[in-house]
């Protein structure tokens, strides 16, 4: 008898003792810490390691839960990460710089997978060079998004003002850029593999290859602020170590990385991922450096429009940290 009332009273403890184990862990502060908000600006081959990592479980194996979230467009990715919204970013650098010399000090790049501009003017077919496209309708995802600069740069070079020579329509996206292109919207777009690749494949005139002039910039970055490298360091380093191991498979297994990739972008046809991949993959970091020579390009073209930019050191928007 004594037994059976030790037997009833030693149950509802041990239940009692596994919950309130249960409940010490759901608010351990360990736990929520592998909570991550991550934010990306393009769905590009540059920025295809994040999809990689979760496909292939590389955040899970570091113990993080991934909030991955998508938003066309450098500005609004910016406003995500200063408002609190995301923790980190892959991100053309453009608009973390122009926030940057705006004020928002508290912005970083803590890493970068590409510090070249890529990608390509598409137009319509009649459109065969540069100088065709004065008085023409170019598509971009946002007027600061990557797209614009390299479209900017290249006007540049063919002496056209891109204030006033041409006129930019913000798509909102890459996908929303080749529809725009498709359905006559627009004269011309600049897009980023493997989008510019696609639409050369669709019949459309490839303009200008921007690829091809190596045109140093700060193009797809990590990005985060230093509040919340104060506040969660750890989480940061298990980010970037996943992202740099996604990074390795995109660069070793191909076929795989391109089914990701075909699943992310919705473009199915092998040729146009193949000539995307081999186009784009040569060029992307393999050390995750931040080219200072990128960030100082982009310094330089700001400054018409932030007189402070020629004072501002790249190296002061910069934390490698994370990269030893």
């Amino acid at each position: 008898m004594e037994r059976g009332k030790l037997r009833r009273f030693h149950m509802p403890l041990v239940g009692l003792l596994v919950w309130l184990a249960v409940i010490g862990f759901a608010s351990s502060p360990g736990l929520a810490a592998s909570k991550i908000s991550i934010v990306y600006s393009a769905k590009v081959i540059s920025q295809s390691p994040v999809w990689i990592a979760i496909e292939q479980g590389f955040f899970e194996k570091r113990g993080l839960d991934v909030r991955l979230t998508y938003i066309g467009g450098a500005p609004p990715v910016v406003a995500t990460l200063l408002a609190g919204g995301a923790d980190v970013a892959l991100i053309g650098g453009v608009g973390i710089i122009r926030a940057y010399l705006g004020g928002a000090r508290n912005l970083v790049f803590i890493g970068a997978l590409k510090n070249v501009l890529t990608g390509s003017i598409v137009g319509k077919p009649e459109l065969r060079t540069v100088p065709d496209l004065k008085g023409k309708k170019i598509g971009v995802v946002r007027v600061g998004s990557n797209p614009h600069f390299l479209a900017v740069e290249i006007l540049k070079r063919f002496n056209l003002d891109a204030g006033r020579d041409v006129s930019f329509i913000q798509t909102g996206g890459q996908l929303e850029s080749v529809a725009a292109m498709a359905s006559g919207a627009v004269d011309a777009i600049a897009v980023i593999p493997p989008q510019d690749t696609q639409v050369i494949q669709k019949g459309f005139r490839l303009i200008a290859d921007g690829t091809a002039l190596r045109i140093p910039y700060a193009a797809t970055a990590l990005a985060t602020t230093r509040d919340t490298i104060a506040k969660r360091q750890d989480i940061l380093q298990g980010f970037v170590d996943a992202i740099r191991e996604a990074a390795q498979f995109l660069f070793t297994r191909k076929e795989v990385a391109m089914g990701i990739i075909a699943k992310n972008t919705q473009i199915r046809d092998v040729k146009t991922l193949e000539l995307a991949y081999n186009a784009e993959v040569p060029v992307l970091e393999r050390d995750f450096r931040v080219d200072l020579q990128g960030i100082a390009a982009v310094l330089e073209s700001a400054k018409s429009d932030f007189p402070q930019a020629p004072a501002a050191r790249p190296e002061d928007l910069v934390d490698t940290r994370f990269l030893k």
